[in-house]
């Protein structure tokens, strides 16, 4: 969301593959979830790996029976130091580019 969509947009222009924003957690999209159910899905968190959006999503797929391919980009369970954005964003490496190069290596 935000910042991170918009930088998003332009960079994926060119490639083949899509941008979903979830500008909140709640109430999950069980629509949409459905249909990228046989999709690759990277879910791009800056928080905390346990407990987010990833969690969510994986749970309600195992919830169903439905294999789907997930790959979370997010903070690994840890305490936080202080910094910009983007200071903690590389130090804890899921810094834009980072998901850039896992992006282009899945498609």
């Amino acid at each position: 969301y935000g910042r991170s969509v918009d930088y998003l947009k332009g960079e994926l222009s060119s490639l083949d593959c899509g941008l979903i924003s979830a500008s909140t957690i709640l109430p999950l999209d069980f629509s949409m979830l459905e249909k990228l159910s046989n999709k690759k899905i990277i879910i791009y968190e800056e928080s905390n790996s346990i407990g987010g959006l990833f969690d969510l999503i994986n749970h309600y797929y195992k919830l169903n029976k439905v294999d789907a391919n997930l790959i979370q980009v997010a903070i690994e369970n840890t305490y936080l130091e202080v910094g910009t954005v983007d200071e903690l964003r590389n130090k804890y490496n899921i810094g834009l580019d980072k998901l850039l190069s896992i992006i282009k290596i899945i498609i």
